[in-house]
């Protein structure tokens, strides 16, 4: 299972269904968090530490655990937790913005008694640059999970390769468009008054289509950046701990452990490591730790036995490895 996951959650492009998919997975091995504002789903903790005291740079001192991931979703733009997490932990999904403005507006009519008019409610800024303003000063290349609403079922099975676990189809929280009378979806005039409005947030739609339809994943590794890895392992007791960051791309590598040419594990480089930030590492998420002892197999103990420490599938070697391990003495 994916250690740290950010759920940006964009109004009405099935995120509730989404949510409650990845919640469901991770209720007992990830710190479940939800930033909503102040909406009674909000996690008081979180509500209290980011909006009321402002002390957002305290994030990962307040959450971070040594044997639990994060888990964080909610109703808020990417770039206030960029900081705190690698760009390959975040996840988000898209769905055309003429379409996701009508469902908002759907929504608040049929459930919140709005009566204003759909041509005002879609000339607020807010909602007709909504993936600009959700998505802004961050590096979308880089972020890790970017679906579509249009072909959410049929992405599932990416998302949870991507996530490591298995998730069941599910969809909660439709729009009750039989409640209005007519259906707006079908007003060519009023679709066409919101494109107009949401020309940026359609550009962009478009474009990430482009980008992400056949791979909703971020690129990652790659042979055109293999050269530029910077790592480091050292022993700690019966661990190893270490970092390992790529110069040319931001992602969450992994580490192949390995002794006489036989692997004996691999690790990601997922833990939060506040010292590296600045020093190689944008967010200080890219560091690991194993317990020797639990991938050495038995009987191999009788002396020292290396380990070798490289990135997967590349040659390279972290600084400081091999790491020898030997049985502690008692």
């Amino acid at each position: 299972m994916r250690r740290d996951i950010v759920f940006v959650h964009i109004p009405k492009t099935a995120g509730t269904s989404l949510r409650e998919l990845i919640e469901g997975c991770t209720g007992k091995t990830h710190t479940l968090l939800r930033d909503y504002w102040n909406a009674p789903e909000t996690t008081p903790a979180l509500f209290k530490l980011v909006h009321e005291e402002k002390r957002i740079r305290d994030f990962r001192k307040t959450f971070d655990s040594r044997d639990k991931g994060i888990l964080l979703s909610g109703h808020f733009p990417a770039q206030r937790y960029w900081p705190y997490f690698n760009a390959e932990s975040f996840v988000t999904f898209l769905r055309h913005p003429v379409d996701r403005l009508i469902s908002e507006y759907v929504h608040l009519v049929t459930l919140n008694g709005w009566t204003e008019p759909l041509e005002t409610f879609a000339a607020r800024p807010k909602q007709c640059r909504a993936f600009a303003i959700w998505l802004q000063n961050v590096n979308l290349d880089a972020f890790g999970f970017i679906g579509f609403m249009e072909d959410f079922d049929a992405t599932l099975p990416a998302l949870s390769e991507w996530l490591g676990v298995e998730l069941p189809p599910r969809r909660t929280n439709a729009g009750n468009y039989a409640a209005m009378g007519v259906d707006p979806r079908n007003d060519e005039n009023v679709r066409a008054l919101i494109a107009g409005l949401a020309a940026d947030d359609i550009a962009l739609y478009e474009r990430l289509r482009r980008e992400r339809i056949g791979n909703p994943r971020a690129r990652g590794d790659g042979p055109d950046i293999e050269g530029q890895y910077v790592g480091r392992v050292r022993a700690a007791a019966a661990d190893a701990v270490g970092w390992i960051v790529n110069k040319g791309r931001e992602f969450i590598a992994e580490v192949e452990l390995s002794s006489g040419g036989e692997t004996l594990a691999v690790v990601a480089a997922d833990r939060y490591r506040a010292d590296l930030i600045g020093k190689g590492s944008r967010s200080g998420v890219c560091g690991f730790r194993v317990a020797l002892s639990e991938i050495v197999p038995g009987g191999r103990t009788a002396r020292p036995v290396p380990i070798h420490f490289r990135v997967k599938g590349t040659g390279y070697e972290l600084l400081g490895s091999p790491v020898e391990f030997s049985v502690p003495t008692k």
